[in-house]
């Protein structure tokens, strides 16, 4: 409780005792007021935390990645108990993180700097879906930069002829997720054929590495599929592709 009023010194004791109760009860943290540091686990001092910077009632909170020090679980768990709590208060935060994952869930909107500019700022949908350079789309998740030639809405690349998301002309890039690439049997007859040279298994999912002429392809399955490195495939796009500036 101490804690947590310690930037309220220029209230009296009353209003003191009322901001620190109502950020104890809000961070969950009821019966464990009297507690000392070395009492409390990981996720509690987390909470102590944005209860201590949420007492003053300020309008915005910045954090500064503050579940960098939790291991793999809890960071997962504390995360999703912090903007729980922000969510219940009303109050805007800004959460600086390098965690990808991170920054997708938590975020209602995202804005993703590069050498210390805004690149681009959306919803976490709109730029996963829709990066606006290569470094966006690196960035947030994996993706696969293709080189093409354009011609309206569709372009000529590795993948063959595809479809892609606006219409251009000439030489230009595009982001493909592993997710919009299907793989498939040989013998299907669709997409370009190509061959397997890795597979990583994950267990709700799985990433093939497949080589299609001179290019390399990162692809999504889900854990049913059993191709091996080595197999003839062929890969298709299921849905069109993202064109990006280069960076």
């Amino acid at each position: 409780a101490q804690n947590i009023a310690c930037g309220l010194r220029h209230l009296s004791r009353r209003q003191r005792n009322e901001r620190v109760d109502q950020a104890i009860e809000l961070s969950g943290l009821t019966g464990l007021a009297k507690r000392a540091p070395h009492e409390l686990s990981g996720g509690q001092q987390q909470r102590v935390a944005l209860a201590r910077s949420m007492s003053p009632g300020p309008k915005v909170i910045l954090m500064d990645e503050p579940f960098s020090n939790l291991d793999a679980s809890l960071r997962v768990d504390t995360r999703n108990e912090v903007s729980d709590i922000l969510k219940r208060s009303g109050m805007s935060a800004i959460l600086v993180t390098h965690d990808q994952e991170e920054a997708l869930t938590v975020a209602d909107r995202i804005a993703v700097m590069n050498d210390g500019r805004v690149e681009q700022c959306g919803t976490p949908i709109d730029i996963y879906r829709n990066p606006t350079t290569s470094f966006v789309a690196q960035f947030l998740g994996i993706t696969n930069l293709v080189n093409a030639d354009a011609q309206g809405a569709c372009a000529h690349c590795a993948l063959g002829c595809v479809d892609i998301n606006t219409e251009s002309s000439g030489d230009i890039l595009l982001s493909v997720r592993p997710e919009q690439l299907a793989i498939e049997v040989s013998s299907s007859g669709e997409g370009m054929l190509g061959v397997v040279l890795n597979r990583e298994f994950k267990g709700h999912d799985q990433f093939y590495d497949v080589q299609v002429d001179t290019e390399t392809f990162v692809v999504m399955t889900d854990h049913r599929s059993t191709f091996e490195s080595g197999d003839r495939v062929h890969l298709r796009m299921t849905e069109p592709a993202v064109v990006v500036n280069r960076n």
